[in-house]
């Protein structure tokens, strides 16, 4: 819980940050995905959306595998994996 708190405390942060292409990719898991909402606030390239039934879309295109939605979900639904 400490580190969603860090990850949401004050202002959001817009960086640049640069693709890390030899990370992975990240996949989602909607079985896991508890709705929360947090990966949503974290994304800075917009790679995750919102879905009509209250779940995710992730545009693999758009994400620049910063890693930052799969550290703030607490559940796993999101993770990195390598390609």
């Amino acid at each position: 819980m400490s580190k969603i708190r860090a990850l949401l405390s004050g202002p959001l942060k817009r960086e640049k940050v640069q693709p890390e292409r030899t990370m992975g990719r990240v996949v989602y898991d909607r079985n896991r995905c508890t709705k929360c909402h947090l990966c949503l606030r974290v994304c800075p390239t917009g790679a995750l959306s919102l879905a009509d039934d209250g779940f995710i879309n992730l545009e693999d295109e758009r994400c620049i595998r910063c890693s930052l939605c799969t550290r703030i979900c607490p559940t796993g639904a999101l993770r990195m994996v390598k390609e």
